[in-house]
């Protein structure tokens, strides 16, 4: 038991650390939209968002696997 909990505690914070580089890249971006002041910049943060989101849909699918195991 003590093996598994450790797999899914190093899992669980692999996530949580590609979704935080996500946030970290969205935050750059912002400020660099900020500093160019070019409204149209801002279409380059949907990408960002959207692997946010992706990434945050494959750590969904490993909590409910987990749970099914």
């Amino acid at each position: 038991m003590s093996s598994t909990k450790a797999r899914i505690y190093d899992d669980c914070l692999e996530h949580e650390s590609a979704i935080w580089e996500y946030v970290e890249q969205l935050g750059d971006q912002r400020i660099k939209n900020y500093e160019t002041g070019k409204i149209e910049d801002l279409d380059l943060i949907i990408p960002i968002l959207n692997s946010i989101a992706n990434e945050i849909e494959r750590y969904r699918e490993y909590i409910r696997e987990v749970k099914n195991e």
